[in-house]
């Protein structure tokens, strides 16, 4: 059933030119169209073991993820300090090895690489739940500091953690950004079931399957939320907690932990079955030796390939400055939200309502790349989330202006009495607004979902086989970074009164990622990848 990519193909050999279809589909016209058939339907069978396999894997850390702040902010119910210092860690573990992780993508058999980073992200993750076990009989208003006992638990949590969050990441950028590419580069004409002509990027033919597993990929992030909240906010409901402070909390981690338990078999089955099923992925290691060297040299390498992919730097830097944010459903939103008077309910129902408009997107992208192109959807849908985001600004902040307004019609202001009137908070009569900006950042949603599948697609298409390990790696890092920045952003300006402050940020930042894709998708036209090669007449008749 692999005839449908090149017998013994291997990364970085000759045989593999451009984008060569198989030999078997250039046998005679008669076999063409039965030999598509039966490769669109290999292919698609290998893109559902993916999904299936990504699906498990993911299934299980974001439950973890998700459970790991509630868990420990029912532990220390006073404190935001553990819950908080748990994901900077592996956030920030992400941005400093990164890039070797990357570099062991491109480097190491993709069986090796792929085994290897599944069992050691489950391991982890039962690992962490004995250890936070262990952490709750320490259950007070405030973590007990200077305690060695629970100093050397928590640095266990946090570095076990760092490491699970590191093979998350590999086995991530292994199967959304590397095999999903090897398996539908192999035969673009039958995708469509017509001839390959000569195509730019822009082309509907290229990559349909890549998009098709690329929205499958992307629905299951966007549900993920609503039914993780449920499975772990369920064991953890407040009204059962009478029962005894520890027996929810250790039902949820046995309940993550058996999952990362049992899934880890079906997860390696899946990925093997597509290894084996695909000869292309068997490639030989290529470049081994120059893995060596110290972690600083790795990093500042791997930092300057991606500033210097001239590619895709500003499309990649544009969405990962999405992520320096405090307009999402998260920690620092729902903290306004709750000094504002929203009751937890309506916060929850407004993250629900995110999670669903942004799966809506996976439905109707197709099209859209098919119109318009990739490239001009992507800025389509980065400018339209900017433009809902300048409503939301607007409706944010009404009631500051009516204020001001009344406040001018008393006569003139001074400098400082105006910044107040934008500091302060006015909940009545205008409460109206808060929903219209929560509507409209709602909305933003679609345009920041569409944007996300657009650029998955550009760097599974434009980064360089040799290199998409150690860029994509950066890439992930930097959407670290940027993460980071949003948790020190909120540190700043903590005060209720000052979210207006990080409203305007979170815009001008939208504003800036929606300029430097403008520019790239103005300036790329010459730095697009070459069309694929066609073969000539005599190879036709010699196959």
């Amino acid at each position: 059933m692999d005839s449908w990519v090149e017998e013994g193909t291997t990364k970085g050999s000759k045989e593999t030119t451009g984008l060569l279809a198989p030999k078997r589909t250039y046998q005679t016209i008669g076999s063409l169209a039965g030999d598509q058939d039966e490769g669109q339907w290999e292919r698609g069978r290998m893109l559902r073991l993916l999904y299936f396999s990504s699906f498990l894997s993911a299934w299980g850390n974001r439950m973890w993820e998700f459970a790991v702040p509630i868990l420990l902010t029912s532990v220390f119910t006073d404190s935001l300090l553990p819950a908080s210092a748990f994901p900077f860690a592996t956030q920030l573990a992400c941005v400093i090895l990164g890039t070797m992780m990357g570099k062991m993508v491109d480097d190491v058999d993709r069986k090796r690489v792929i085994t290897l980073s599944l069992i050691t992200q489950n391991v982890c993750v039962l690992i962490c739940a004995v250890i936070l076990y262990f952490i709750l009989p320490f259950g007070a208003p405030h973590p007990p500091l200077g305690n060695w006992h629970f100093d050397v638990l928590f640095a266990a949590l946090v570095f076990v953690g760092a490491i699970a969050a590191l093979a998350s990441m590999v086995e991530e950028i292994a199967v959304g950004r590397d095999w999903v590419v090897v398996i539908t580069n192999g035969d673009r004409e039958a995708l469509t079931g017509t001839p390959l002509p000569v195509v730019g990027p822009s082309c509907p033919l290229r990559s349909h399957q890549m998009d098709r597993h690329n929205r499958c990929q992307r629905d299951g992030d966007a549900d993920q939320p609503l039914l993780q909240g449920r499975c772990a906010g369920g064991l953890l409901a407040r009204h059962g907690l009478h029962l005894s402070q520890y027996v929810l909390p250790t039902l949820c981690l046995v309940f993550v932990g058996a999952w990362n338990a049992v899934s880890i078999v079906p997860e390696i089955w899946a990925l093997l079955r597509v290894y084996g099923s695909v000869p292309a992925l068997q490639k030989t290691l290529q470049s081994a030796s120059s893995s060596s060297g110290n972690a600083f040299a790795t990093l500042w390498a791997g930092w300057a390939t991606y500033i210097s992919s001239q590619r895709i730097f500003l499309v990649s830097f544009a969405y990962t400055l999405l992520y320096w944010t405090a307009l999402s459903p998260g920690a620092l939103m729902s903290a306004y939200l709750l000094t504002h008077g929203i009751n937890e309910i309506y916060i929850a129902l407004y993250t629900g309502a995110s999670s669903v408009v942004g799966m809506i997107p996976t439905f109707f992208t197709s099209t859209l790349f098919k119109r318009f192109g990739i490239e001009k959807t992507g800025m389509y849908a980065i400018w339209g989330q900017d433009a809902c985001l300048l409503v939301c600004v607007v409706f944010f902040f009404v009631p500051n202006f009516l204020h001001l307004a009344g406040l001018l019609g008393d006569g003139p202001l001074d400098g400082a009495a105006l910044a107040g009137s934008f500091l302060a908070e006015y909940s009545t009569p205008y409460n109206w607004s808060i929903w219209a900006f929560l509507l409209f950042l709602i909305l933003s949603r679609m345009g920041l979902w569409t944007f996300d599948l657009a650029e998955r697609q550009i760097m599974q298409e434009y980064v360089p086989e040799e290199s998409r390990g150690v860029v994509n790696a950066v890439e992930y890092s930097l959407t670290n970074v940027f993460s980071l920045l949003s948790y020190g952003m909120g540190m700043v300006f903590y005060a209720p009164q000052q979210f207006g402050i990080l409203v305007l940020i979170s815009f001008g930042v939208v504003t800036v990622a929606a300029l430097c894709y403008t520019q790239w998708r103005r300036s790329g036209a010459l730095l697009r990848p070459p069309p694929p090669t066609l073969p000539s007449a005599q190879a036709i008749e010699e196959a």
